[in-house]
């Protein structure tokens, strides 16, 4: 689905035992153990500046130990999607005080 700019669509996924993840919706899925730290900030990226409407399952499968065969998928998704949905829980907490940090700059330097 489009919004803006920016297209919003899984990212992160169980399948076939094994955890994949894309970082464009044009892009093919491919294994998590391949994942790099540019894919790491992409995905968070996207998931950051989701829109309100939007829940982090439009993002990413929630983690099931049962659903993934690879051990090394296992943890690395567990870690990730940790981080991801706790990126997304205080996402708006993050962005209005980034909102708020700079009223107080935009009031002290530029109103003056």
């Amino acid at each position: 689905m489009k919004k803006g700019k920016w297209i919003y669509m899984m990212l992160l996924k169980i399948e076939d035992n094994k955890v994949l993840y894309r970082i464009d919706n044009d892009k093919e899925f491919k294994n998590i153990d391949e994942i790099t730290k540019d894919d790491i900030l992409s995905i968070f990226k996207k998931v950051f500046l989701a829109k309100d409407e939007d829940k982090l399952s439009d993002f990413a499968e929630e983690f099931n130990k049962e659903l993934i065969g690879n051990d090394a998928h296992k943890i690395i998704y567990e870690k990730l999607y940790g981080k991801v949905k706790e990126l997304w829980e205080n996402r708006i907490t993050i962005i209005s005080q980034i909102k708020n940090e700079f009223k107080d700059v935009e009031e002290k330097y530029i109103t003056k």
